[in-house]
């Protein structure tokens, strides 16, 4: 079973759970987010996705909708320590190809 934790005022995914078992995770009930199921077939990941609609059935609620996030996850940029040793690590020919990019010859 895959249930999720989202933000309700902003429908943003926050948290995405894949076990055999529905169980409270107090901390992100501690934070304001809602809990819903997501049923067989559907695809949601963490931060990627934002919920359109909701179908509540007795105590829990189902996932009816879903959009790609307005918000999705973007890679971290590299700390200044790995470009550093990413260019130590370089060739001659690849330190002048990226010294060319970083000017905007490239």
């Amino acid at each position: 079973m895959e249930y999720i934790y989202y933000d309700p005022i902003t429908k943003q995914v926050e948290a995405v759970f894949n076990t055999p078992f529905l169980a409270v995770q107090s901390a992100w009930d501690a934070k304001g987010l809602q809990r819903a199921i997501v049923p067989d077939g559907m695809v949601l990941k963490t931060r990627d996705f934002k919920i359109d609609s909701v179908v509540t059935s007795g105590e829990n609620e189902f996932v009816e909708m879903y959009s790609v996030s307005v918000n999705p996850v973007t890679e971290p940029e590299p700390s200044h320590e790995d470009i550093k040793e990413t260019y130590r690590l370089a060739s001659a020919d690849e330190k002048q190809a990226m010294i060319a990019e970083r000017m905007g010859f490239i």
